[in-house]
């Protein structure tokens, strides 16, 4: 495991590449993450998720988009679509650091959406989905859920507390971008023909892609579906750290 920082539109990002176990491998994935409270409830389970690609022969690269976590850039000047860029410079990186020829994007709830419009720029092989959101509308009504939830627990807040609390989105800023770009941010329209392989890992609760489904069996790519019994709970509080063992090993069987 090996942390570094690299460059994408002029700002540091922070990388940790698994090299592969198999040193002559040509295969790399990008993890692309998921955002706010399931970034930080996955966290631990990304981690291991990376170390048992690397295990399969997969040189790895997870990244933290710009303005968040532990890259360099500004929370309001971030967004979708910058991040789908973060994703093509990973990508990037990742073949330049492991000589990888070709790419797979594994994406993690709002990474998964960012992963399959990152696709047309990549042009990956293949794409692994754990629960991806369809559209951001539907993704900023689960974020004012968690956030109510969270301030109805914070009960001794002062008056100040909550209106800054009514400013914000799960501890981020309500910056123009979330009601302008986000809500307006959903699934692509065309998949590059060099995607041969589709992989959709749902559990619990969370919705299908069937429609979007259909037409891509229709273009003819290999579209793979399982749901897991298993709930994620995407909306608990982020305080309940995520540990989806069954999750982890339908994913590491998907390589």
């Amino acid at each position: 495991m090996e942390p570094f920082y690299f460059e994408s539109r002029d700002i540091e990002l922070l990388g940790i590449y698994h090299p592969a176990a198999d040193q002559n491998s040509r295969r790399g994935m990008v993890i692309c993450p998921p955002l706010l409270t399931d970034l930080s409830r996955s966290y631990q389970s990304i981690r291991v998720l990376a170390e048992k690609c690397a295990e399969a022969g997969y040189h790895v690269l997870r990244f933290d988009y710009s303005g968040t976590s532990d890259s360099f850039g500004e929370w309001a000047n971030a967004g979708p679509r910058n991040w789908v860029k973060d994703i093509g410079k990973a990508a990037e990186e990742l073949s330049e650091i492991s000589g990888a020829e070709s790419m797979t994007l594994l994406g993690i709830r709002f990474g998964g959406l960012l992963a399959l419009h990152a696709a047309a720029e990549i042009n990956p092989q293949s794409l692994i989905l754990w629960d991806p959101i369809s559209d951001g509308r539907s993704y900023r009504s689960s974020l004012d859920r968690i956030h109510s939830n969270l301030v109805h627990l914070h009960i001794g807040l002062s008056k100040p507390e909550k209106q800054q609390a009514e400013k914000e989105s799960c501890g981020f800023d309500r910056v123009p971008w979330i009601s302008d770009e986000l809500e307006s941010f959903s699934l692509p329209q065309d998949i590059p023909e060099s995607v041969e392989t589709i992989r959709l890992v749902t559990t619990i609760g969370c919705p299908t892609l069937s429609d979007i489904e259909s037409r891509w069996q229709r273009e003819g790519r290999k579209v793979i579906c399982k749901q897991i019994d298993f709930d994620c709970a995407w909306e608990a509080s982020p305080e309940a750290i995520l540990n989806p063992a069954p999750v982890l090993k339908e994913l590491a069987s998907c390589l």
